[in-house]
């Protein structure tokens, strides 16, 4: 068949397929491609874009701080207290102590109350200073006291149902011993100080006084005994000191420099 005849015929032939409502044949170029890459499937995410890739964007500047407060005003300091008036100055007196011997410069005289007699009666001591008894302590039966003083002369008041005195002169670094005993009174026990001289200090009998007494120390209840019944005390002292006073000074109980060791 000549080239004419095929040109001629193809039109002819799409003619009677149109008219018979055949559909046109797809061209190549409508075929797909075997070597096309197919598209992805519906629902799978795509590898993302270049964009996409890129690097996060920077996180946004932080909120500026708020400035800081103004500072509250600096308080005044509180005015000054005027401190209180000085208490006047109590009187130079002894103190007690537990210690066996006398702290350096001072001299210490112990108490002791060894017998038995005079029961539960108290015996309470006094040191006169200025014309005042000052509470030095309170002892029972088979009891002991130690008072620290200063050197020099001291005066002292024992009181019971009446009241006696006793002179005291001591020296630095020595201690000094007074026996308390008691005697038959009107209501209840009186008591004499004793004071321990230097020929007795060695004896069997002293020696037996000293380990029967058990050591004590002053307490508040002594200052408080003391202050309830001041009057009391006062009006004992204003009536038996004038009879020590009068005595010799042989007769009065006196505690001499010499007899401290």
């Amino acid at each position: 068949m000549s080239r004419l005849s095929c040109a001629r015929l193809v039109p002819a032939l799409i003619a009677a397929l149109l008219m018979l409502g055949g559909a046109l044949p797809p061209t190549l170029a409508d075929t797909p491609n075997a070597t096309q890459t197919p598209a992805p499937p519906t629902g799978l995410a795509t590898a993302p874009d270049t964009a996409a890739a890129q690097s996060p964007a920077p996180a946004p500047p932080p909120a500026a701080t708020p400035a800081p407060a103004p500072a509250a005003a600096a308080t005044p300091p509180p005015a000054a207290t005027p401190a209180p008036a000085a208490a006047p100055e109590a009187p130079a007196m002894g103190s007690t102590t537990m210690a066996a011997a006398p702290p350096p410069g001072k001299a210490l005289i112990a108490f002791l109350r060894p017998s038995i007699w005079g029961g539960p009666v108290a015996s309470s001591l006094f040191e006169i200073v200025d014309n005042k008894a000052v509470m030095v302590g309170i002892l029972h039966q088979k009891q002991r006291l130690n008072v620290v003083v200063t050197p020099g002369t001291h005066l002292y008041m024992l009181m019971g149902e009446s009241a006696e005195f006793m002179s005291a002169e001591v020296l630095a670094d020595k201690t000094y011993y007074v026996a308390i005993h008691p005697h038959m009174g009107v209501w209840k026990a009186r008591f004499t100080l004793k004071p321990v001289h230097q020929d007795m200090l060695d004896t069997k009998e002293f020696e037996n006084w000293k380990y029967a007494c058990a050591l004590i120390d002053h307490t508040a209840r002594d200052d408080e005994w003391a202050s309830l019944n001041a009057s009391q005390i006062e009006d004992k002292r204003a009536k038996y000191y004038p009879d020590f006073q009068k005595m010799s000074d042989a007769e009065r109980p006196a505690l001499r420099a010499a007899d401290g060791r």
